[in-house]
C-alpha cells in the first residue's frame, strides 16, 4: 500500500514539475482566456485577442499563466483589468516581475 501512495505522489509531483515547465499550450491559454471573459464581460473581444497574442509572446508556462489569472481574479477590484496585470505577474514567486525584470 506505501509504494501505491509514493507512486502516486511521484506521479503528482511529476505532473506539476512538468505544468511549471511547459509552455501554456492554445487549450490552457483558451481556458484562462475563457475564465476571465466570464468574470470580465465588459472587456471587448479585441482586448482578449491581444491578450492572447502578448500571453505566447512572452512565453508563459501552463503554471505561470494560472497564477497570473489567478491573482488578476483575487485582486481586482474593478469591472476590468489591464493586459499588464497578467504581463507583469509571476505567480512562481509571487512577484510581479514576469516581463520586466
Amino acid at each position: 500500500m506505501k509504494h501505491k501512495q509514493l507512486q502516486t505522489q511521484k506521479v503528482k509531483k511529476m505532473k506539476q514539475t512538468e505544468q511549471t515547465n511547459r509552455t501554456a499550450s492554445q487549450e490552457v491559454i483558451d481556458k484562462h482566456l475563457l475564465r476571465l471573459h466570464r468574470l470580465f464581460p465588459n472587456q471587448s473581444m479585441d482586448f482578449f485577442l491581444i491578450l492572447q497574442e502578448r500571453i505566447k509572446f512572452h512565453g508563459f508556462t501552463e503554471s505561470e499563466l494560472e497564477n497570473a489569472v489567478n491573482h488578476v481574479i483575487d485582486t481586482c477590484e474593478y469591472g476590468s483589468f489591464t493586459i499588464a496585470s497578467i504581463i507583469r505577474y509571476n505567480g512562481e514567486n509571487g512577484e510581479q516581475s514576469h516581463v520586466y525584470d
